[in-house]
């Protein structure tokens, strides 16, 4: 089975190191979903960032797909 996250990037200038946060979502609900984008959100307040989630395929032996999430 492959997992699932939701991942935040933040977008910063070159050089810098951004804030990047990468929570497992594989087989939670979609209440528990909601509560931890809420959670993520509230970290990232005032930072300017991407909101993604990630199919990730390495398990299975294929690539990985993202989605912008918003």
């Amino acid at each position: 089975m492959s997992r699932v996250y939701l991942e935040a990037l933040e977008v910063v200038p070159n050089g810098e190191t951004p804030e990047f946060i990468r929570v497992d979502i594989t087989g939670k609900t979609d209440a528990e979903v909601a509560s931890i984008k809420a959670d993520v959100v509230a970290i990232m307040n005032g930072k300017t960032y991407i909101l993604r989630k990630h199919f990730c395929g390495h398990e299975d032996g294929l690539a990985c797909r993202m989605i912008e999430w918003t």
